[in-house]
């Protein structure tokens, strides 16, 4: 006899609720059909600095991972603030990874989207399995 029952939290591998909500506007829409393919998580290899931006002036460039990061305001405004780092973050609620590409696409034009944010839309799990031990600088889980 076993203490856990199926569907019991503990036992389930994964790291997320739900993952739509309301319906996304046309722009948001816009934004994951074009720039998250752009700056997608790749689905394959190891997950690196190097990997994913290369390098900064010839030094190994430090990684960030945020899971779970909401409507992205964190993640963007410290990747915004360190363009000499690299920022993962994992999102399964396309709700937020859509406002996520708001913050990252920056003004429309009027600035240059954020070029040092992969966005990986699903579990972090998926993720973290790619990153090998030693190359994540910082990790976030902000509640």
């Amino acid at each position: 006899m076993t203490a856990h029952k199926p569907g019991d939290p503990t036992t389930i591998n994964r790291l997320y609720g739900r993952s739509k909500g309301k319906p996304l506007r046309a722009g948001q829409q816009d934004l994951i059909d074009t720039l998250l393919p752009q700056i997608a998580v790749p689905t394959d290899g190891d997950v690196t600095a190097e990997a994913l931006f290369g390098y900064a002036e010839g030094q190994g460039r430090p990684l960030h991972f945020e899971i779970g990061f909401g409507g992205g305001e964190h993640m963007a405004g410290r990747a915004d603030m360190l363009p000499d780092h690299g920022f993962i973050g994992a999102e399964p609620f396309i709700n937020g990874v859509a406002q996520a590409l708001v913050h990252v696409a920056g003004d429309h034009g009027a600035k240059l989207p954020i070029g040092n944010v992969r966005i990986h839309h699903g579990d972090a799990l998926e993720v973290l399995q790619r990153i090998p031990d030693g190359a994540l600088s910082f990790a976030y889980l902000l509640h």
